[in-house]
């Protein structure tokens, strides 16, 4: 079994691997309760993993209040490497 600093490592990597250079892990122990889980599956829950792709900056100055077309159409390229099967 490995260690939480081999799981952390090896995430990493495999986010890094896969064009997300954004990646982090946090205690979610103090925010588990909030969750709308069931009990069972809440209690096993240590641990949170966050994981993201960074957008270009003129397409994030165009957003005035509300998203807008432009970037939806470059929000889907980072959604779906967050959703996409993986292959083996």
């Amino acid at each position: 079994m490995n260690t939480p600093e081999q799981n952390y490592k090896e995430l990493q990597e495999l986010a890094l691997n896969e064009g997300m250079p954004l990646f982090g892990v946090a205690d979610i122990a103090p925010a588990r309760d909030r969750f709308l889980l069931p009990e069972p599956l809440r209690a096993r829950m240590r641990a949170g993993i966050s994981i993201g792709y960074r957008l270009a900056g003129a397409v994030l100055s165009t957003i005035e209040g509300a998203p807008n077309q432009f970037y939806y159409f470059h929000y889907q390229r980072p959604t779906s490497c967050l959703t996409a099967p993986r292959s083996s």
